[in-house]
């Protein structure tokens, strides 16, 4: 996408190589706001006995600087995608929540005081959190004139774990190949160009993303796994041919 012209930036969460091969500016993104590794303190400490801080490009941030950690991932986003501009822009937002540590800010807890467990009332919080914090983003698209056009992509990377979550009627969870640990929220949004309200029922994944981008932005890769998923989408009642999907 870089090459084709976008602006590109991943916030958040990259836990793909500490090593500098690996870094996300090594790797295609123009911009790096976030940490390297997986879990992460939501007030901006590195994990204990880790030299593993929060970067803003080549800055080692101040953990002074962070707030809540869900809050100004998306507040950074938001300041990378700024108004409408000729250059398109990728932005591959990466939260950290609701992975461990498990912690909210105490307004967020009191939200949810009727949940007598105290850590499924933290990790409500959390979530609680990063829904307002993905609001804001759509938000600021919407008022800056570039929400139609713009395809928004939320997924989870895999299932509730098994602490203080809840898969509902899946078997399992994060960690495991059952429904609960691969089955996760999936969700597309397009104003304009895909419908609104439409439940798609043949699976999807990740993979997908990649090849719709790619198709998006007008670029070419035959060695793409995964299929552009606008057209079908796109396509009142359309259902995909089925196809085999590995897990590990």
């Amino acid at each position: 996408l870089k090459d084709a012209g976008y602006r590109t930036a991943l916030i958040g969460k990259w836990h793909l190589g500490h090593a500098n091969p690996f870094k996300p500016r090594n790797r295609g993104f123009d911009h790096f706001f976030g940490f390297l590794s997986g879990g992460y303190s939501y007030w901006g400490h590195p994990p204990k006995g880790k030299d593993d801080p929060i970067y803003d490009d080549d800055r080692i941030v101040d953990p002074k600087e962070i707030t809540y950690m869900t809050t100004d991932l998306g507040r950074k986003a938001i300041e990378f995608i700024g108004d409408k501009g000729e250059k398109p822009w990728f932005c591959f937002l990466s939260y950290n929540a609701p992975h461990a540590p498990d912690q909210a800010p105490k307004e967020a807890i009191a939200k949810f005081a009727a949940i007598e467990d105290p850590k499924r009332r933290i990790y409500a919080a959390m979530m609680s959190v990063l829904d307002d914090s993905v609001g804001e983003v759509v938000a600021h698209l919407k008022g800056s004139g570039q929400l139609e056009d713009t395809l928004v992509v939320f997924l989870s990377d895999n299932g509730g774990r098994n602490v203080s979550s809840n898969n509902g009627i899946y078997r399992g969870h994060k960690g495991r190949t059952y429904e609960g640990g691969i089955r996760v929220p999936f969700i597309v949004s397009w104003p304009g160009h895909l419908p609104t309200g439409k439940e798609f029922k043949s699976p999807v994944s990740s993979l997908d993303i990649y090849a719709t981008a790619l198709s998006l932005a007008g670029v070419e890769d035959d060695g793409a796994e995964g299929i552009d998923l606008v057209p079908v989408l796109g396509s009142a009642g359309s259902e995909m041919d089925e196809r085999e999907l590995y897990f590990r």
